[in-house]
């Protein structure tokens, strides 16, 4: 009798111990939830402050050089030049240096070789980004929508530095096209980088100006 009593008592304990052993577990596992949620939130806390010091910082530049429209429009303009260049991996100051370059912030611009609006793009150009992009096209009328020309226009930008995998080259071919730069690379010609260097030195230009100005 006294056999089964300590074998009963060892079963228990064991049960108990075992009971024990998981809920420690669990709860060390509760714990790490905890700290990973916790990292989380201070992760998005972190990358919603940086956000907004962009945003702030894309609305400031704007507002003093595109002041052709009202105070919400230009807050739509900056969002766009935010959301695009995050999903495109572009600098927003890039963005806004190639707008400057090549149309001094004017949404109806129109060049002598029928480029247009704020990244100057031909509709040819507009036409086929647009399928990419699933953008419904209208003609000529959707390079003058803001939104629309600047998503294309970041798309297309995207894909030249992915074609030639350096910057200055992917500029030249937004400016001049990849057909012509590529056939002065194969003849093994220098192609002007007058246009890249623009760019560049507005690039650094928003830089300096409105993305250092806070640490």
């Amino acid at each position: 009798m006294a056999r089964y009593i300590i074998s009963f008592l060892l079963i228990v304990t064991i049960t108990l111990g075992s009971d024990t052993g998981f809920g420690a577990s669990s709860r060390y596992t509760d714990n790490e939830y905890s700290d990973c949620a916790l990292i989380r939130e201070w992760q998005a806390i972190k990358e919603n402050k940086e956000a907004g010091r962009e945003l702030k910082n894309i609305m400031t530049a704007l507002n003093e050089y595109y002041t052709r429209k009202p105070l919400e429009f230009r807050k739509e303009v900056a969002q766009c030049i935010q959301e695009v260049g995050r999903e495109n991996g572009l600098d927003p100051a890039l963005l806004l240096a190639m707008i400057l370059t090549e149309s001094s912030f004017r949404e109806n611009a129109r060049s002598k070789n029928g480029a247009l609006g704020f990244m100057q793009l031909l509709p040819s150009t507009g036409h086929a980004i647009s399928r990419e992009l699933r953008i419904e096209w209208k003609g000529r009328k959707t390079l003058y929508d803001a939104g629309h020309n600047i998503r294309m226009g970041a798309h297309y930008l995207k894909k030249l530095l992915n074609r030639f995998n350096d910057l200055d080259i992917a500029l030249t071919a937004y400016n001049a096209g990849p057909s012509r730069v590529l056939k002065y690379m194969r003849r093994g010609k220098t192609y002007s980088q007058t246009y890249a260097k623009k760019v560049s030195r507005h690039c650094k230009m928003f830089t300096t100006n409105y993305f250092c100005a806070e640490s």
